[in-house]
């Protein structure tokens, strides 16, 4: 599946030694309709600007997400394609990041052109389970490959690395650019998650050794990142009885949570 920049969703199949390609659904029309349902196409587009995407990504097995320039991010299924998607306000101005988590196939992190790294758990809410909040316009932000509770971020010129098992309020490791014309443009984990690597204007690559970062094998950090979201909304309203409904791991980590807390079942 693959989404070009004026919301054209197509899927490609390998057959005859070629790739061939077939549309099956457009956003924009998908928009125009939503926003001028007694109008017919045409008469609509004379209303409604130009959609663009400018991020696209599979969440998992049964669904895509598409972001938008103007701060939405749409979710469809595979399955049920003639369905309208569901649309997601996520943030102000365009997405400038859409990135699934290495270690679920529901969690993945969005930025806009507000001063947040929103969190959200596949499209069960219309909100970020978790935002953090940094105060200044964040340009791209990043999972790590090892650790499923680090994302790195690009802040005003630095490289910002935050720890969600930590703190969801301030990074735990916080490095400026040498050279305040040296602007960011680009940053990518390792492999082995032991290393970023930072690319700037001037087309030079930084590397940069994340020595305190620990990580485990890959059933423990899936673990590790339910728990942490778990713990950092445990207590909240809403947010933890949807999810025990929605999703057995969330489930069965409240329970722990509560007889950590309590001694007893409580969620």
């Amino acid at each position: 599946m693959a989404c070009n920049t004026v919301g054209c969703i197509s899927r490609y199949c390998f057959s005859h030694g070629k790739f061939q390609e077939k549309l099956v659904m457009k956003l924009y029309n998908s928009l125009i309709q939503e926003e001028f349902p007694g109008k017919n196409l045409d008469e609509s587009k004379t209303y409604k600007s130009v959609f663009r995407a400018t991020k696209f990504i599979e969440l998992n097995q049964n669904a895509d997400l598409v972001g938008t320039a103007d701060g939405l991010v749409y979710s469809f299924l595979y399955d049920d394609l003639m369905t309208r998607p569901k649309k997601i306000v996520s943030h102000f101005g365009i997405i400038k990041s859409l990135e699934k988590s290495p270690f679920s196939q529901d969690v993945y992190l969005t930025t806009g052109c507000d001063c947040n790294i929103n969190i959200w758990v596949s499209d069960i809410f219309l909100e970020p389970v978790i935002t953090l909040s940094v105060g200044k316009q964040i340009e791209k932000a990043i999972w790590s490959s090892t650790c499923s509770t680090v994302i790195a971020s690009i802040i005003d010129n630095c490289i910002q690395i935050w720890d969600l098992s930590v703190t969801k309020y301030d990074p735990i490791f916080v490095q400026k650019m040498p050279n305040p014309d040296q602007k960011c443009t680009g940053l990518e984990f390792t492999a082995d998650g032991k290393h970023l690597c930072v690319s700037d204007i001037s087309g030079k690559v930084t590397v940069y050794v994340l020595s305190n970062i620990s990580s485990h094998d890959k059933d423990d950090e899936q673990y590790n990142l339910v728990y942490t979201i778990a713990k950092i909304i445990y207590g909240t309203k809403y947010l933890p009885s949807v999810l025990i409904r929605e999703r057995k791991e969330f489930a069965e980590v409240f329970i722990k949570l509560d007889y950590e807390k309590y001694g007893r079942k409580f969620s």
